[in-house]
């Protein structure tokens, strides 16, 4: 091994156990490339460990190819195995990944996590296909079958505005009784069972006859990207930024669930805000607003740990009715994944049924998974779902819809937020520290408009962690965990 293959190697070793993960994915590129000519058993496990890290940035499709390059390089790798089955596991593919995890094994017997993965795994094989399937998920294309964009035969799409609401009942809720609500929520203390179901039937009843990309006109407003169980940060981020009001909204775009461990009080709390004052608060569904997520990362363990098993069926119900995109004051677009390849035509989308688990390859399903990239065109996705988009198709959405910028989410940023395509494209995540261990900022971006509607300003806001409650760590309730 030569010192630059072996000091690429110790950086991203050094780098993966500070939780850096960004960092030790590039250390572990620089020591492959380095290593081409190397020997095959120091390569296997530097690919075995770029594997290891693309998973922790959620680039499943690229763990699995990476994985499978080390096992080509050293069919005795066990670690190889073992990253592959998690990479597969978190794409649903749990037969493919018990054949990993009991390779691992057999090769590695005496590590006895491996075989308990294994056995995880059989007993997914053997549960009711209920909730396993229609996962939301997109199947990954091969590239010449990635479809052209249809162009919309209109101009300008016609946007249904929202059903007018009762603005507020503060009978019931306060900015002070909902203030005092999450702070005890944070301690452990919840709303009876009976409460929150009243809450999520009210609010489903909100959502449930919106179109699936809702039009609003406000002045200002915050836009808030994944939050995933982070009771704590949404907290800071309210007592930071002003508690919700009709002067001072905010549009949580999805995500408010899994991973970490508070995802049940996040709805609650923005449930109560869209009860006290429906125009002080928005919410976009988000691809971890899905059964087949819900029971891999938590949610839905959750939900039976701190109320009981019915309930979780009540808040999948809510999630289908949640509205898929928003845009404001005819200009801006937000969304939690990306745009979708088969249409520009917003009439298009909003004919689609959202009121469901989304069938792969559908529509919803590509506006709640797919993400941008650099160049142009469309591209298979590192994540192994949905796909890719380029500038170009950002540009031509825009165009075509007569919107100026297109704000997303779902995907973690070391600094909390990324604009691409030439300023085009925004994406924002508001879960800082990502599971406790990614080592990020949060952001949310905060949008205000003049008086003729145009934007006026557009300016991103970043934060640290808050502490993570003790009793609730991350990925407490998933199926398992690999982080």
């Amino acid at each position: 091994m030569s010192n630059k293959v072996e000091k690429f190697r110790k950086e991203g070793n050094d780098f993966f156990t500070a939780g850096k993960y960004f960092a030790a994915y590039d250390s572990y590129k620089k020591a492959i490339e380095e290593c081409k000519n190397g020997d095959n058993t120091t390569l296997s496990i530097i690919y075995s460990s770029l594997s290891a890290a693309a998973l922790l940035l959620e680039r499943n499709s690229e763990a699995i190819d990476t994985a499978t390059k080390s096992i080509e390089l050293d069919n005795k790798n066990s670690r190889a195995y073992f990253r592959r089955g998690n990479a597969y596991a978190t794409n649903l593919a749990w037969e493919e990944a018990y054949e990993d995890y009991l390779q691992a094994s057999k090769l590695a017997p005496a590590t006895k996590y491996f075989k308990d993965r294994a056995d995880f795994v059989k007993t997914k094989l053997n549960s009711p296909p209920d909730l396993m399937a229609n996962a939301g998920r997109t199947q990954i294309p091969k590239q010449e079958d990635l479809p052209q964009v249809i162009p919309s035969p209109k101009p300008k799409p016609e946007i249904l505005p929202a059903k007018p609401q009762t603005a507020k009942d503060s009978s019931e809720f306060s900015p002070d009784s909902i203030k005092a609500m999450m702070k005890n929520m944070l301690n452990d203390q919840r709303p009876p069972e009976q409460t929150v179901l009243s809450m999520i039937r009210r609010v489903r009843d909100l959502y449930f006859s919106l179109p699936n990309v809702v039009n609003i006109t406000v002045p200002k407003i915050h836009v808030v990207g994944d939050t995933h169980g982070q009771l704590q940060d949404v907290i800071n981020i309210f007592e930071t930024h002003g508690y919700p009001s009709s002067e001072n909204p905010y549009l949580f775009n999805g995500d408010f669930v899994d991973r970490g461990s508070q995802g049940s009080e996040i709805v609650i709390s923005l449930m109560a805000w869209k009860l006290y004052d429906n125009n002080c608060m928005f919410m976009n569904r988000g691809n971890h607003e899905t059964d087949a997520m819900n029971q891999l990362y938590g949610f839905y363990n959750e939900c039976d740990a701190k109320f009981s098993k019915s309930i979780f069926s009540e808040f999948s119900r809510l999630f289908c009715a949640l509205p898929i995109a928003h845009i404001i004051n005819n200009k801006v677009i937000v969304l939690h994944g990306g745009l979708p390849s088969r249409t520009n035509d917003i009439n298009v989308i909003n004919r689609e049924n959202r009121n469901c688990q989304p069938p792969d390859n559908s529509i919803i399903a590509e506006i709640l998974w797919a993400d941008p990239m650099e160049g142009r065109g469309l591209a298979p996705s590192p994540r192994g779902v949905a796909r890719q988009f380029g500038s170009d198709i950002t540009e031509q959405f825009l165009r075509q819809n007569n919107l100026e910028l297109l704000i997303r989410s779902h995907q973690v940023q070391e600094n909390g937020y990324c604009v691409m395509h030439s300023g085009k494209c925004i994406t924002v995540f508001s879960a800082p520290n990502y599971v406790g261990n990614m080592g990020n900022k949060g952001a949310i971006v905060d949008i205000k408009f003049d008086g003729n509607g145009n934007i006026a300003s557009r300016e991103f806001k970043t934060f640290t962690a808050k502490p993570i409650p003790e009793k609730y760590k991350p990925m407490k309730y998933a199926a398992f965990s690999f982080y």
